[in-house]
């Protein structure tokens, strides 16, 4: 949705708090990144001892938990890896392929041949043409004659007259492998017995070699045996190179590597080495002894080891792939969700989920790396943002947790699965957003916990139970899920309130409360305006209704739509609705006048809703609603006494409707109170006054700024027809009293 403008800003106002607004956008990033680094810096960093690989160990040092000998195991599992041999097989469409490939490059050749003699044919035809005799047929006994005439001797054409460049670009259309110029010339002096002895040979020994199976790594070496029989062939020397080229060109191996095969032996040849594990309190080395490579592996998994030393790769990566994720994000939001950056709360908001959910998940692993609520984020971002924002910032959350859980020591028999964590917390989150967007109720909130909780569990069991061979950790692990996703919940509720207020976000609870006619706010319109609060119910049920047609907000758009005219309360009885005793104030005074406290009262709502607290979107629709429409009524009123008037003075101030909710409200508004007019009203009247209101506000222009297409605008009409045709349909009339006791009688 497009930011609005309030409409006593100037445009010079609206550049500068722009450039502030980039600043402040840029800061939060830069903070919010700076933060998340420093807690994952703390996350990922082990702890250390002053311990390196040969430095003689000061006392017997023993594993705090179980703990696998990584490098003795991975060297047996290698040995084991190793030990297998490559599997292979037949590929029977390769034969048929090279041969299908070299039968087109050997007609290529032929075609070659051919044209080559007939260009030769052409030049000594033309050489005779210019006065050359042909030469003398043989006689009846065998013998020439003598000529009449002594020609000057012609030679006849060889291959080097016609090897001009415009034959070597016909070559590179007909041959399908660039030849040299000498192999070339092979091809122009070898007669066709000749190409066809070789196409004869060079196919045959390479049947005979595909026959006998050919290996990938043995390709080459068969090549070579291939080429070196050809040269001991009866093809000529000149040629042996032209054959030499298809050999090189497309013989193929036939017996390629089954690497899946392959794979699937070595695997189960690792799988079947055991991996060397030191359980719980066992020696890992004892006092007096040098530190193996294996030992300091194992102490440092443990976080015995300490070191003096900064790994800066360690932080530069993390730096890097923190910056990842941060450009991906940043340029989803400029791409896709752009009101986020013209509404700085909305970012703040982002960047202080962004920072929490590291901090808890550190947290967490005081206790259970599960136990972090991941999902605190996604379902606040859910609720007070937009899901598909919160979709992608589950993505990034989760990483960023498994990230901790990945390098925290004191994950336990979570290790060989803690790369799947990030997985469950995608998955748990998505479930989350799904159920809490349909939560009304903050109750509800707590069901959505339950569930993605209970998704983590079976995650963690599922994966545990694969990976892990403690399946008492791996049930505790899901246990502490569960209470994970619980806690989620709890927080969400919890800090919701705060957020709504601090940051003047909505959410459906919130609207849902602001829909409650007990709403100080909703009771003065009730109390003092009770005409436009009628109105304003009417034209809540039809915004709901229009803007579900289109996939917008109903809720938004309803409760805006009850919120769109408490301007009318500072001048209730000015606006026709409120005029119980036929009065109209009006009558007594100037058509300026009138338009001006008219056209007043989206203003003067939207200073109302400011001084309630109304959340933001919801004042946008009440300064909205009328977007720059003229006030009719007054304006050829005024005409009347005088020509010159600008409808300037008679137009609303607008802005335009921004978000399809507001103009669902804008067209509610206007079809409700002509509605109202009509006499007698059926469904072709209404229908027909709505399509007159649509196409009005068209032509003027107030749906441009909108994300309103002619078919939402259909099924917006569509939508409020079904409402309309409730509300006036026709009604029994009921005898009076007298005429109910006279009949009786």
């Amino acid at each position: 949705m497009k930011k609005s403008r309030e409409p006593w800003e100037e445009p010079v106002q609206k550049t500068e708090r722009t450039s502030r607004q980039k600043l402040a956008n840029v800061l939060v990033g830069v903070c919010s990144y700076i933060i998340i680094f420093l807690l994952l810096i703390a996350a990922i960093t082990p702890k250390q001892y002053n311990l390196s690989v040969g430095n003689i160990a000061p006392e017997t040092i023993k594993a705090t938990k179980d703990v696998e000998d990584t490098i003795t195991t991975e060297l047996k599992r290698k040995e084991a890896r190793e030990a297998v041999e490559t599997v292979y097989k037949s590929d029977a469409t390769v034969a048929d392929r090279v041969l299908a490939d070299m039968d087109a490059y050997f007609g290529a050749l032929v075609q070659v041949n051919a044209k080559g003699a007939e260009i030769r044919q052409q030049k000594l035809a033309d050489q005779l043409g210019a006065g050359t005799p042909p030469p003398a047929s043989p006689g009846e006994d065998g013998a020439t004659p003598e000529p009449t005439a002594t020609p000057t001797p012609t030679p006849e054409a060889t291959p080097a007259d016609v090897f001009s460049d415009e034959f070597i670009s016909a070559m590179a259309d007909i041959v399908p492998i660039e030849l040299t110029d000498s192999e070339i010339l092979a091809i122009l002096e070898a007669s066709p017995e000749e190409l066809e002895n070789l196409k004869n040979t060079v196919e045959v020994l390479s049947t005979e070699a595909l026959d006998s199976a050919i290996k990938e790594e043995g390709l080459a070496d068969q090549k070579v045996s291939i080429v070196q029989e050809l040269r001991e062939s009866s093809v000529p020397q000149s040629l042996q190179a032209v054959g030499a080229r298809a050999v090189s060109d497309y013989l193929q191996a036939n017996l390629l590597r089954d690497e899946s095969a392959t794979e699937a032996a070595r695997k189960q040849a690792e799988e079947a080495v055991q991996p060397i594990v030191y359980k719980k309190d066992q020696n890992i080395v004892r006092d007096g002894e040098a530190v193996t490579e294996a030992q300091h592996e194992m102490l440092k998994t443990l976080g015995l080891i300490q070191s003096n030393s900064v790994d800066i790769l360690l932080y530069v990566g993390l730096a890097a792939f923190l910056l990842i994720i941060f450009v991906i994000f940043s340029g989803y939001l400029v791409e896709y969700e752009t009101w986020i950056l013209n509404h700085l709360p909305s970012l703040v908001l982002l960047g202080v989920m962004g920072v929490l959910i590291p901090a808890f998940t550190l947290l967490a692993n005081f206790v259970h790396p599960m136990l972090a609520p991941v999902a605190y984020g996604t379902l606040t971002i859910a609720l007070l943002l937009k899901p598909r924002l919160a979709i992608l910032y589950n993505v990034f959350a989760s990483v960023m947790m498994g990230l901790i859980v990945v390098f925290t020591p004191e994950q336990g028999a979570l290790g060989t699965a803690a790369y799947n964590l990030g997985f469950i917390s995608i998955l748990s989150g998505m479930a989350g957003i799904s159920v809490a967007r349909r939560s009304y109720q903050r109750s509800n909130l707590v069901f959505a916990g339950f569930v993605l909780g209970l998704i983590n569990a079976l995650g963690i069991l599922a994966t545990g139970l694969m990976s892990s061979n403690n399946n008492l950790e791996t049930f505790q692990a899901a246990g502490w899920g569960l209470v994970g996703g619980l806690l989620s919940a709890i927080l969400t509720v919890g800090t919701m309130p705060i957020f709504e207020s601090i940051f003047g976000l909505l959410t459906p609870l919130k609207l849902l409360e602001l829909s409650n006619p007990t709403q100080p706010l909703m009771r003065k319109l009730l109390l003092e305006a009770p005409g436009t609060y009628h109105h304003s119910v009417v034209v809540g049920n039809l915004a709901e209704r229009g803007a579900q047609a289109v996939g917008a907000d109903g809720l938004l758009a309803r409760v805006g739509a009850y919120y769109h005219d408490v301007g009318k309360l500072k001048q209730p009885y000015f606006f026709k609705e409120n005029q119980m005793s036929g009065d109209n104030p009006h009558d007594r005074i100037s058509p300026e006048l009138s338009a001006s406290i008219i056209r007043g009262h989206t203003q003067a709502g939207y200073q109302m809703s400011q001084k309630y607290k109304i959340p933001r979107r919801i004042q946008d629709i009440i300064l909205q609603h009328h977007g720059t429409t003229l006030i009719k009524f007054f304006y050829y009123k005024a005409k009347q006494d005088n020509e010159n008037v600008d409808p300037k003075d008679y137009r609303y101030p607008g802005p335009r409707p921004q978000s399809r909710e507001a103009a669902v409200v804008m067209l509610a508004d206007s079809i409700e109170a002509a509605v109202r007019t009509i006499k007698e009203p059926n469904q072709e009247k209404i229908r027909e006054m709505m399509e007159s209101i649509v196409k009005d506000k068209l032509s003027d222009g107030q749906l441009d700024e909108c994300d309103l297409t002619l078919k939402d605008l259909t099924l917006i009409q569509d939508a409020f027809m079904q409402v309309l045709t409730g509300v006036i349909h026709e009604r029994i009339e009921y005898p009076k009293m007298d005429d109910v006791k006279e009949g009786s009688k």
